[in-house]
């Protein structure tokens, strides 16, 4: 949760592990104030594999978790959210990429980006307090070429995971969807 122990202990891991499997980190620090008067410290780290590269792909997850549990089957929804699928499980994704990438390079560039920020407040509420690492993100771009695709990891830790299309990419990039799920079907996934 920003703003905690934990999530500096957490940033402090994150950046130990990607300077250890990257080719490139760069790490976005930056100070984000809530409409409540809360004061995050907040950071992105771009975990960059041939950075020179052109061509290039973008993988995604937030490393962050809610201060609260809002959901429809929230029993408390003053506790706080533990993250092991929210946050957690698109981090694990993401390190098992890095992992791969050092071991066998891409032949385009990749870079895995883990926003921070993105679950803090209510999205109906307080839309300015969520999604705040993608924006600064956005805001702040690294040098070089960027992405042509994006893939964003979210709750993907569920026992049985089933992944529909999504939505907005359905509506936004049909033709991205279509190659991934074709992608899917030939090795063998719905």
């Amino acid at each position: 949760i920003p703003g905690t122990d934990g999530h500096r202990r957490e940033a402090a891991w994150l950046d130990s592990m990607l300077r250890a499997r990257a080719d490139t980190l760069i790490v976005q620090q930056w100070t984000h104030v809530t409409a409540r008067g809360d004061t995050l410290a907040l950071t992105n780290f771009i975990a960059r594999f041939r950075p020179a590269a052109a061509r290039r792909i973008l993988y995604l997850a937030h490393w962050d978790t809610r201060p609260y549990s809002d959901g429809p089957g929230s029993k408390d929804p003053k506790a706080p959210v533990p993250g092991a699928n929210d946050g957690a499980s698109g981090v694990a994704v993401l390190l098992g990429v890095a992992d791969a990438l050092k071991r066998a390079p891409a032949d385009v560039g990749v870079d895995l980006l883990f926003v921070d920020g993105e679950d803090f407040a209510d999205f109906y509420k307080e839309p300015n307090d969520v999604l705040i690492g993608s924006r600064y993100y956005a805001a702040h771009q690294v040098d070089g070429a960027k992405p042509d695709y994006a893939v964003l990891f979210d709750m993907v830790g569920d026992q049985d995971l089933r992944i529909p299309r999504e939505p907005n990419s359905v509506i936004a990039a049909p033709d991205v969807m279509d190659m991934i799920w074709s992608i899917a079907k030939r090795t063998g996934h719905g």
